[in-house]
């Protein structure tokens, strides 16, 4: 409700003249291509969700085309918890819902 007040108040002011021109520029949106994404995090440690509900965390070993990605020095989180600690895992694609990049400590 408060928008369209905010749209008809904007809209009666140009119409009695009241309002003046406002010019606005913005700036170019930078988007990234998911390659690049790869490519930057390869290496990294990253947090990698399943449909499961289960998150692994470890650093990118590789990733293939379907999301078949292998961690090394892998953890097991559930709810937040510590499950289980890996060397290395294999986690099978069509099961990822996201990867993300950890924030280095």
């Amino acid at each position: 409700k408060a928008t369209v007040s905010v749209l008809n108040w904007h809209a009666q002011q140009k119409m009695s003249g009241a309002a003046e021109e406002e010019t606005v520029t913005a700036e170019p949106v930078k988007v990234a291509k998911p390659a690049h994404f790869v490519q930057d995090i390869m290496g990294k440690q990253v947090g990698v969700k399943l449909t499961t509900g289960a998150t692994y965390t470890g650093r990118l070993a590789c990733l293939d085309g379907k999301m078949n990605i292998a961690l090394q020095g892998c953890e097991e989180f559930r709810a937040g918890r510590l499950q289980r600690k890996f060397g290395d895992a294999f986690l099978r694609g069509n099961n990822v819902m996201y990867i993300s990049l950890k924030e280095s400590s």
